[in-house]
């Protein structure tokens, strides 16, 4: 969904979008093309996920301490990325700039969200009033940054690397490469990833390089303690990491050709690969590449 929205956002540029007149039969599609795209996404995860799960009233339980809190930095990456694309699109459609901003913000804290009230009548779960923090503090970082710079001056980014463990809990952490890209916490890590010249006005600075923060962990095959896994003789130390680094940010480099600018807009979710300061456990390492 991301890439499809990102190609037909970003085909033209970023000015002609902001002054296109509204084209009320292009935002009769977005918005067709949206609610049958949510139906079919519900849909897929209740028969996926959680129809051979036992259901319960409604409720909610704390689970701010699972993960090591890396599920809730992705609920706020992907809410980030889907108000962000939704806003490309209506403006795509011609819709006025604060509209865009506001629409766009309450659908992605309502899309993401909708998971919460599968989870709320799930016997197995429940709605996490952490999960709808983290999924309003990513659409905030969008629509603030949109109102009142009329950019993204600060992205959140995503990389990925393999950790070893999803062959020991395969049905948690995946069974595949697509699976453990979205399971597997701990082969995943997001970043803060800031614009430098934008940020601090520097003239003669590069207008693609950032500096990024990352956040991510490892060691964890089970949500709160390794302990959760019975007869599993392995033992790993869950770990906090903190990364230090250098970022690419791919939608300030100007190129003519569509396709390649398409391209660079769509891929700018992904961290680019550079020198990285990590710490944990007490600990400084350097990794002369790592994404």
């Amino acid at each position: 969904m991301f890439a499809v929205s990102s190609a037909l956002s970003y085909c033209q540029p970023a000015d002609s979008i902001l002054n296109k007149p509204l084209n009320k039969k292009a935002l009769s599609l977005i918005f067709t093309s949206e609610a049958i795209i949510y139906t079919g996404t519900m849909i897929s995860l209740n028969e996926a996920w959680y129809k051979n799960y036992p259901k319960s009233s409604f409720h909610f339980f704390d689970d701010s301490k699972e993960w090591l809190q890396v599920d809730k930095v992705a609920h706020s990456f992907t809410s980030y990325h889907t108000a962000n694309f939704g806003y490309l699109l209506f403006k795509q459609a011609g819709m006025e700039e604060n509209k865009a901003i506001a629409i766009s913000g309450i659908q992605s804290v309502f899309f993401i969200s909708s998971i919460e009230i599968f989870d709320g009548f799930s016997k197995e779960w429940g709605a996490s009033w952490y999960d709808l923090s983290a999924n309003i503090a990513g659409t905030g970082l969008f629509t603030l940054q949109q109102y009142f710079w009329k950019e993204q001056k600060i992205n959140l980014k995503y990389s990925y690397s393999n950790s070893g463990l999803a062959g020991y809990r395969p049905s948690a952490l995946g069974n595949n490469f697509p699976e453990k890209l979205i399971k597997d916490y701990n082969a995943q890590t997001f970043w803060l990833s800031a614009n430098l010249k934008s940020i601090l006005n520097l003239n003669k600075f590069p207008t693609w390089l950032n500096i990024a923060i990352g956040y991510g962990a490892d060691g964890m095959l089970a949500g709160h303690s390794n302990d959760e896994i019975q007869n599993l003789n392995l033992l790993v130390e869950r770990k906090r990491q903190y990364y230090l680094s250098l970022d690419i940010d791919l939608t300030r480099i100007k190129v003519k050709n569509k396709a390649l600018s398409t391209a660079f807009k769509i891929i700018n979710v992904l961290k680019f690969p550079f020198p990285t300061i990590e710490f944990s456990s007490n600990k400084l390492y350097f990794h002369p590449v790592f994404y």
